[in-house]
């Protein structure tokens, strides 16, 4: 799952301009935790 994370983020950065913040990262992270977590079920 994580493989994907990467080149999601650099399509955002390059295509759309995007702007990367702690913001941004912080809720990254938890969406994927919370992925996680539903997976494991």
């Amino acid at each position: 799952m994580f493989q994907y994370v990467w080149p999601l983020a650099l399509v955002g950065y390059f295509l759309f301009h995007e702007a990367i913040t702690w913001n941004k990262i912080a809720g990254a992270a938890v969406c994927l935790g919370g992925l996680a977590l539903i997976n494991l079920k």
